[in-house]
């Protein structure tokens, strides 16, 4: 079965040998490494995920600049059937935005 699954170097000895060692109690002193890199593992996973939420007053401002940047837009394009077509299109999503 491990050459099947790609390990040609392993032969039946190996895999009886490995069985065994699981089969054994640990040491304390094997317990007491198992926790330590339990534990540090458990610090970097908090350090590398920020707790991430978008608040109300974010969200609120971020809205209130995609208005802005449509009067800007509206004010400027010199096409002003297509500036509000797609201010019309934002403002239609930004309904969603505005839901949650």
């Amino acid at each position: 079965m491990c050459h099947r699954a790609g390990f040609n170097e392993v032969d039946d000895d190996d895999v009886e040998d490995l069985l065994e060692s699981h089969a054994e109690p640990l040491s304390n002193d094997e317990l007491i490494e198992l926790d330590k890199s339990s534990q540090e593992a458990e610090k970097e996973g908090d350090k590398d995920e920020p707790v991430r939420g978008l608040g109300i007053k974010t969200l609120r401002l971020c809205l209130d600049d995609i208005e802005k940047a449509l009067e800007t837009l509206k004010e400027c394009d010199p096409n002003p059937a297509r500036s509000s077509k797609v201010a019309h299109d934002v403002e239609k999503c930004q309904d969603l935005s505005r839901n949650l």
